[in-house]
């Protein structure tokens, strides 16, 4: 999939957006705590309503587990989100300094509803993060134009709601009119906390994704007749999330921390091969068998009690040599998070 198709912006994308393109963002959400309370929020049970932290999948208990995370996911840069990371106002700028001090270069957006966006918290904010995206109700549109007077790229971020597209066109005409930097627009998902609500509107769901259908054709209009503005307008779609900027990120961290003997697919995945022995003299058997047909490197091989972890193809060749029933030869897939997710195990 392409990233930018042709005819899904106007103007120039901001940095975060490129960055996430590459998979190069660490996500710090910092809370599923907002003062709004917006029937089409997406965030899942777990981390709605939650005051914990999560970097990327990993849930977070101190700073040095932000770094390591940043470091394993080859992060170029973090989108700081939530719930409302104003709500941990001192939290937030915590953790974006010490990204700051940390990593060299390291471009940092954040997300607010502006709710809570004031003097005090811009004054702070302009010293730690480079881009604010603003998600505000029309009330508070004001907020952008209070920080604009701050060193920062302004912004803002909204999901398409198929019957809202008058009031994107307001929205984005006067963000044109104060001189806000972007506007992106995002095709609108449903989730189980959403779908409901969203259900009793009328809304119906793709089947092929998690996407609500007219979304896009509306952001689409939306980019065509906003093309003559100086505001810049990007429509990022469910399926970029999925297969680009989700993708991409797994990939980076998987070819960060995936050992000798695993390899990465085209979808990010850590793949290896597992050979069960079931009781140590057979696992003792698979480790002579490999040092007798293999050049041993011993970073290609890893003994977990009785199975045997080495690589997908070393897996399928020691099948075809031992040609014991008593063993069980599989190839692995997983999720290249913190705690690792099994995607598909295949018994050869």
């Amino acid at each position: 999939m392409e990233a930018f198709p042709e005819g899904t912006y106007n103007g120039t994308l901001p940095k975060g957006c490129m960055q996430c393109a590459k998979g190069a963002k660490l996500v710090l959400f910092m809370n599923g705590i907002c003062l709004e309370d917006c029937y089409y929020c997406p965030l899942s049970k777990k981390r709605k309503g939650s005051w914990d932290t999560w970097a990327n999948e990993r849930r977070i208990t101190n700073k040095d587990e932000i770094i390591d995370e940043a470091y394993k996911s080859g992060a170029m840069g973090t989108g700081i989100t939530g719930g409302d990371p104003i709500m941990v106002l001192d939290d937030t700028i915590t953790y974006a300094t010490l990204l700051k001090d940390t990593f060299k270069d390291h471009h940092i957006h954040l997300y607010t509803s502006g709710t809570l966006v004031d003097k005090m918290a811009l004054g702070y904010l302009e010293n730690v993060i480079d881009e604010i995206r603003f998600h505000p109700k029309k009330e508070n549109w004001g907020k952008l134009d209070l920080a604009l007077a701050y060193d920062l790229d302004v912004g803002a971020e909204i999901p398409v709601i198929p019957d809202k597209k008058e009031e994107i066109l307001e929205f984005a005409a006067y963000l044109d009119n104060i001189g806000v930097k972007f506007l992106n627009i995002n095709e609108l998902e449903y989730s189980e906390t959403n779908a409901s609500a969203l259900r009793k509107l009328g809304m119906r769901f793709s089947d092929n994704s998690n996407s609500v259908l007219g979304s896009e054709e509306i952001a689409l209009e939306v980019i065509k007749e906003t093309q003559d503005l100086d505001l810049s307008v990007h429509y990022c779609s469910s399926g970029f999330k999925d297969g680009v900027q989700l993708r991409e990120r797994l990939k980076r961290r998987a070819n960060n921390v995936k050992a000798k003997y695993e390899d990465v697919d085209e979808d990010g995945l850590i793949v290896r091969g597992e050979i069960e022995a079931f009781t140590l003299p057979k696992r003792n058997q698979v480790i002579d068998a490999i040092n007798e047909y293999f050049e041993r490197d011993d970073d290609m091989v890893m003994v977990c009690g009785t199975k045997v972890l080495t690589s997908w193809a070393a897996t399928e060749e020691l099948k075809d040599i031992l040609e014991d029933k008593d063993l069980e030869f599989s190839i692995v897939k997983e999720y290249p998070i913190h705690n690792r997710i099994l995607v598909e195990k295949e018994i050869l």
